[in-house]
């Protein structure tokens, strides 16, 4: 309601914010999730998750452009997290941006040598591109960190 949205809104409460956007998402209320977004960024525009909630809110509504400069702007805002920069990449990808989107997963994998979801993505990249030798690389890496566990 009215009432948590004007509290939700205050700062210090954008993960409150992300959380009811999210919900909005689940129950197809995308223009109101990103409404939310929106009103909290500016706010609040350096909040990492909320730029990264704003980037898969408006992936679900096609708007990758848009998506692309919110995802960006997460993952140049919230490096310490792996998974924003590999969903900026996963989404360059999506758009045909393969070569920015494996420098943008070696960045991320400099950063979080241990990052599963990097290591994956990176081996995928590569064997797309005919280079088994650095997809078995990666594969490797990965298989070593899945002995470890």
């Amino acid at each position: 309601g009215g009432y948590f949205l004007r509290v939700a809104l205050q700062p210090g409460f954008t993960q409150a914010v992300v959380n009811l956007a999210d919900l909005y998402r689940i129950q197809g209320r995308e223009a109101e999730g990103e409404k939310i977004l929106r009103q909290a960024l500016r706010g609040d525009p350096h909040h990492a998750p909320t730029q990264h909630a704003l980037g898969l809110m408006l992936i679900g509504q096609k708007r990758l452009p848009e998506a692309l400069a919110a995802l960006a702007e997460a993952y140049r805002l919230g490096s310490d997290n792996p998974r924003y920069g590999y969903v900026y990449a996963v989404t360059l990808n999506s758009v045909g941006q393969t070569v920015l989107a494996a420098r943008t997963l070696e960045k991320v994998l400099a950063k979080h040598t241990h990052d599963r979801d990097t290591l994956m993505a990176l081996a995928g990249f590569q064997r797309a591109a005919g280079n088994l030798n650095v997809a078995l690389d990666y594969a490797q890496r990965l298989a070593a960190l899945d002995a470890d566990q």
